[in-house]
């Protein structure tokens, strides 16, 4: 049976700052709690006695912002108190090694993404020094740049309310941070401010599908109904056509015909001879 664990929180603060700061960052690397190789040696990726998992991997991704030894230096520059040491492309550095880099001759060289380790001090949430990073205050001007910001958070598109609400009024970091809240806490927002517009065009929305399920239903429906008695028509009109026809053979000049093929003169004839039984 697995073993109940958590992050630690000063790691959830730092992945969340990482997120923020690049959205669209790749998380291929990124890792937590150790597999069963790191189980059968000492590591921070292995939960302590409390269950908390003290180390965090964070993939390199320069294309989209995210350079590891960026990361790195910017951390040890900070001597923040929580780190208890950092391998990178490599190298590692701690505090016991005076914050200077020393070679690494592990079997992973951690080129693909930089291992962070924190001590005891992990409940610790106070902000990460990150590299320096120019605020983006343009606006979100279209539909495309708010749906990749959607996809990239919330694992959709946004719906027509938000769009309302964002496009042209915030930021693109106001909405980093907005989306970066977290599902519940969005949705908090959207109640609040937005008057359950969100929810009310999903339901509008399973209304409409509903009504056009019941209009395609309706149509099919109508075309049965309209095919049946169009049958019933041909029916009846057969069943007419059938009893007007004249079948009664009678004698003209010792020759069998049907009325079909006599002439009107001949069918006068017939029907005085019949009428006044006339031999």
């Amino acid at each position: 049976m697995a073993t109940a664990w958590t992050l630690a929180q000063s790691l959830v603060q730092l992945r969340n700052q990482l997120n923020t700061a690049y959205p669209f960052r790749s998380k291929v690397s990124d890792g937590t709690i150790g597999d069963a190789a790191h189980a059968l040696t000492p590591s921070e990726h292995n939960p302590d006695r409390n269950g908390v998992v003290r180390a965090i991997d964070i993939t390199h991704d320069p294309k989209n912002g995210l350079d590891i030894q960026t990361l790195a230096d910017s951390l040890v520059a900070s001597r923040d108190s929580r780190i208890l040491y950092i391998i990178c492309n490599s190298r590692i550095v701690s505090p016991d090694r005076n914050w200077q880099w020393q070679a690494y001759s592990g079997s992973n060289p951690h080129s693909s993404h930089i291992h962070i380790s924190v001590n005891h001090n992990h409940d610790n949430t106070n902000n990460w020094q990150l590299p320096g990073k120019e605020q983006q205050t343009e606006m979100i001007k279209d539909l495309n740049h708010l749906d990749a910001l959607f996809v990239a958070f919330r694992g959709r598109k946004s719906i027509p309310s938000e769009q309302k609400l964002y496009i042209n009024t915030v930021s693109y970091d106001q909405m980093v941070e907005t989306l970066n809240l977290g599902e519940e806490r969005d949705n908090i927002y959207h109640a609040t401010n937005v008057g359950k517009v969100a929810v009310q065009d999903n339901w509008q929305q399973q209304i409409y599908d509903g009504q056009a399920r019941e209009l395609v239903l309706t149509k099919e429906r109508n075309t049965t109904r309209d095919n049946l008695r169009a049958t019933e028509t041909a029916l009846n009109a057969a069943q007419i056509q059938a009893s007007a026809t004249p079948t009664e053979v009678i004698v003209v000049k010792n020759i069998p015909m049907s009325f079909n093929e006599l002439s009107l003169g001949e069918i006068l004839t017939a029907a005085f001879a019949k009428l006044f039984k006339i031999k």
